[in-house]
């Protein structure tokens, strides 16, 4: 699978993996095969006409302080996380 910088994707449905994983979403229309995608909610951008843009955006930056703040009192060497 080969997925376009700015490809829009459907959200097919959304479940809860915990305190590690976070809301991982489902994705629909990449593949012609029956292989399923998952990506976290945290790394995925969200286009302007989604209607829980602002629910998402806010969810996506405490999910990432979060990982930061967890990456740091784990001290991993050469660890570094990209912000907005």
């Amino acid at each position: 699978m080969q997925v376009k910088f700015k490809q829009r994707l459907h959200i097919k449905d959304v479940f809860y993996a915990g305190d590690d994983g976070g809301i991982m979403c489902a994705l629909d229309g990449l593949a012609s095969d029956q292989a399923a995608y998952v990506c976290s909610l945290t790394h995925l951008e969200v286009a302007n006409d989604t209607p829980l843009k602002e629910e998402i955006q806010a969810y996506q930056r405490d999910r990432t302080h979060k990982l930061e703040q967890e990456a740091m009192r784990a001290s991993v060497p050469g660890l570094k996380w990209r912000s907005k």
